[in-house]
Order: structure tokens, then C-alpha cells, then sequence
């Protein structure tokens, strides 16, 4: 009996050192979801204006994004915004505005919408 409590013992001081990483590793798999959701819904809006020749806007407001032209609503888990932005991509596909700024826990940190519209690995090609 005493055998099985000092195993007891060891595995709940072990666990007391690993759950807080582990909670830290679910905080950040969750704020990166975040990220990669807006940075989803700004290539797919941008897309989207270019294919339909339309002018379309995404507001973002707390922890919402709004497209104004599809009148969808998504919610963030923990990124949020201080101020409402509204980005609006012209017929072909681009934006007004090329930094997104966004709150995350109590630093302000900000996405260069065109790095993630046109990423680095695509040379841009001009024609002679």
C-alpha cells in the first residue's frame, strides 16, 4: 500500500511540471489557428475580388471578422483587434491598407497583408 502511494506521490509531482507546458503549447496551437485564419481570410477575400471583378471589404472588430460583401462572421478564440480596421481589395485583388495590427494578450503585434498575398517565393516577373 505504501508502495502504491509513493507512485502515486512521483506521478503528481511530475504532472505538476509538465502540465503548465503543456497548456502553454495548447495557447499557442490556438493563437496560431487564429493567424492562420486571418491570414485565410484575406487571400481567399483578395481571390475573390479578383475573380468576380468586385470591390469587397473585411472588417475586423474584438475578436470577429466580418466579410461585408458574403455577410459571413468569424469568431477568434484569442486574437482580438483594438481598433476596427477595415480592409478593402480593389477589382483585382488588392488591398487599401498593408499592415493589419492585432492584440495578442497585452502586446500589439501587426501581419503585412501584402507578405501574405504574395509571398516571397514568388519573383515578381516584368514584362520587356
Amino acid at each position: 500500500m505504501i508502495e502504491i502511494l509513493i507512485v502515486i506521490v512521483i506521478i503528481s509531482t511530475l504532472l505538476s511540471f509538465v502540465a503548465p507546458v503543456g497548456i502553454k503549447q495548447v495557447e499557442r496551437a490556438q493563437y496560431k489557428k487564429d493567424l492562420l485564419e486571418i491570414k485565410r481570410v484575406l487571400i481567399n477575400v483578395s481571390n475573390y475580388s479578383f475573380s468576380s471583378g468586385s470591390v469587397n471589404d473585411i472588417s475586423f472588430r474584438n475578436s470577429e471578422i466580418k466579410i461585408n460583401s458574403l455577410n459571413k462572421i468569424i469568431k477568434l478564440k484569442k486574437l482580438s483587434f483594438k481598433n476596427e480596421f477595415i480592409v478593402k481589395f480593389n477589382r483585382n485583388g488588392y488591398p487599401d491598407r498593408r499592415v493589419l495590427r492585432y492584440q495578442k494578450d497585452d502586446s500589439l503585434e501587426e501581419i503585412d497583408i501584402f507578405e501574405v498575398l504574395f509571398p516571397e517565393e514568388f519573383e515578381y516577373v516584368y514584362a520587356k
